[in-house]
């Protein structure tokens, strides 16, 4: 089996029941923890013609800390490549253990204003991600941690 090489920026098409695909985005891979990345979930199903550099992806639905491991394995099949756009390349902002974090790079403790603001660190096994994936494609509101 070959390993598929991971970069920010790649699409992968996540499965999403009925034999169904969504696309989602590759927003952070982190060095820190290994595995881990950070994906931008779209509510739209990716079709095998799509072409990803012809695709506006400017309606992120649901970002998720998943395993990379899916991608490496071929589960979640890279489809193409996207620039990361300026918003997108600071979306890993987040509260791990009171503390603040952008990619892997560590900007201090967390005010109590980043605690109510920003969210944490929490991140999804392959088939939670996959179950939320069908949930977006059926319109099912995807709930969100407190």
């Amino acid at each position: 089996m070959t390993q598929v090489k991971l970069r920010s920026g790649d699409v992968v098409a996540i499965p999403a029941g009925a034999g169904k695909r969504i696309a989602a985005k590759v927003l952070f891979l982190s060095k820190r923890n290994k595995d881990v990345a950070l994906f931008a979930l779209t509510d739209r199903e990716f079709a095998a013609s799509d072409a990803t550099s012809e695709m506006a992806w400017t309606d992120d639905k649901l970002f998720v800390y998943s395993s990379s491991v899916p991608v490496r394995r071929g589960d979640w099949p890279v489809v193409g490549h996207l620039p990361l756009g300026e918003a997108e390349a600071v979306a890993s902002r987040r509260i791990v253990g009171g503390e603040v974090w952008v990619g892997d790079e560590y900007l201090g403790p967390a005010s109590p204003e980043d605690s109510a603001t920003l969210p944490p660190m929490d991140v999804l096994g392959a088939r939670l991600v996959e179950r939320k994936a069908e949930r977006l494609l059926a319109a099912v509101p995807v709930p969100t941690p407190p």
